[in-house]
């Protein structure tokens, strides 16, 4: 390693930026280097650090609760525990021994420095190296498994948050973030900026942290695909109480629009008004959304619309999947996005689905998938009940930028003011919900 080009130009680098008052080292790199230190005794080192994050943005996800925060910190907790085994294990049980920055720039071949200090130092102001190998980056790897948990947690890498520190170098100092993973990243070069390691030791680290947080979402608490499901057979006289899978419906408009009984949500919507139902407790970037529709009179006027949500970001608006029945019975699928208002923007053409008619009290299944951010892909299909699905009969990509984050899921429908036998009420069955790869 140390023959290496990589590892001279890292040394380099540290040796540069990393010394004690370094000329070279921004006024923003020191602070974000002690920033995300707490090496020493009576701070609440690195794992407190990011729990007092977690804290700070579990208070800014909508409709977290005791029990999701339970959650979140039991899979935080296993995943910074299992980063410092790795980390740890890296460092003694491997073949890569490898000396700090100090040491290595102190005894250097051809070019020794010995009088070098780093950054890091103690309230008394002498300088220190951690006494332990320096690959790969404990402070790294708590960081990327902190950041693979909250992103994989929230859907997303999005988020934006403010914190502080218990270093003393960094008294009343806060910092913003936008990414998990822009966070965990300043943390590991934050490293080398306090002389302490190498670049490569934190991006080693990052990988590590990550492919731990994975494991622990995946084998841990629950890592079941499923985000929600309902096939609703219970009896609730207004609203529709708690899902099989994905918490307690959230219903707008009166409670008494809504229904649970023979088997079936059941939503009462007159003329010219719309419902919704969803499950607030989902968050998710990948969601494939089915459930089974139908109504108890056919279509007047401009005709009923049948709408599933596949993501819902709080105050930015929602891609979704319209089904609309016209009189005649003729069936249209269309994609759309709607802003924070409300208002929609079709991101694809309505399709008349061939072959398929409606009749009153007739099942139809809804299938519709949103996937990825930057952009965002959302493909939708509608057929008959004991039919053969088909392929994908709508999609789109979109890159809006409030819409590329972590939503809810849910259905919605919508009588048009022109119809003439309102209410009609909308039966809804088998809701499944799944996170899926993108």
């Amino acid at each position: 390693m140390i023959g290496s080009e990589t590892y001279r130009a890292h040394l380099a680098e540290v040796r540069q930026v990393g010394r004690l008052h370094s000329p070279s080292r921004s006024a923003d790199k020191t602070e974000a280097a002690h920033f995300w230190a707490n090496d020493l005794d009576g701070t609440y080192k690195p794992p407190g650090q990011l729990l007092e994050h977690t804290s700070i943005i579990a208070r800014q996800l909508p409709s977290q609760n005791q029990f999701d925060n339970a959650r979140l910190f039991a899979l935080m907790s296993m995943a910074l525990a299992d980063a410092g085994i790795a980390a740890w294990d890296s460092k003694f049980r491997t073949d890569v021994d490898l000396w700090r920055p100090e040491t290595a720039i102190a005894l250097h071949p051809t070019n020794p420095e010995p009088n070098w200090e780093p950054e890091s130092r103690a309230l008394d102001g002498e300088t220190f190296s951690p006494p332990f190998p320096a690959f790969i980056s404990g402070h790294a790897t708590f960081a990327g498994a902190w950041a693979g948990v909250m992103k994989r947690y929230v859907g997303t890498d999005n988020f934006s948050w403010t914190a502080t520190t218990d270093d003393p170098f960094a008294e009343g100092v806060t910092r913003s973030f936008t990414t998990f993973s822009g966070a965990a990243e300043e943390n590991a070069i934050g490293r080398v900026w306090l002389g302490v390691h190498y670049r490569f030791d934190g991006e080693y680290s990052l990988v590590t942290g990550d492919r731990v947080a994975g494991w622990v979402i995946d084998h841990f608490l629950g890592g079941d695909p499923t985000l929600g499901a309902d096939s609703f057979e219970r009896t609730v006289t207004a609203g529709f109480g708690e899902a099989d899978a994905g918490g307690p419906w959230w219903t707008g408009g009166p409670a008494d629009a809504y229904a649970v009984n023979g088997g079936a949500g059941r939503i009462s919507t007159p003329a010219g008004t719309g419902r919704s139902v969803y499950l607030n407790r989902i968050r998710s970037t990948d969601t494939d959304l089915r459930f089974a529709v139908s109504t108890d009179k056919p279509a007047t006027g401009n005709g009923i619309y049948l709408t599933g949500v596949g993501r819902k970001v709080a105050d930015a608006g929602t891609y979704r999947a319209t089904v609309t029945i016209r009189p005649g019975d003729d069936v249209r699928l269309q994609l759309r996005r709607t802003d924070g208002t409300g208002a929609e923007t079709p991101i694809a053409t309505e399709q008349q689905i061939a072959g398929l008619s409606y009749e009153q009290g007739t099942v139809l299944r809804v299938r519709l998938r949103v996937v990825g951010t930057g952009p965002t892909t959302v493909r939708a299909k509608v057929w008959a009940d004991g039919s053969a699905e088909p392929a994908w009969q709508t999609s789109a990509t979109d890159r809006t930028g409030a819409l590329q984050a972590a939503g809810n899921a849910g259905v919605l429908t919508y009588l048009s003011g022109s119809a003439t036998n309102g209410p009609v009420t909308v039966e809804l069955d088998e809701v499944d919900i799944q996170r899926v790869a993108p």
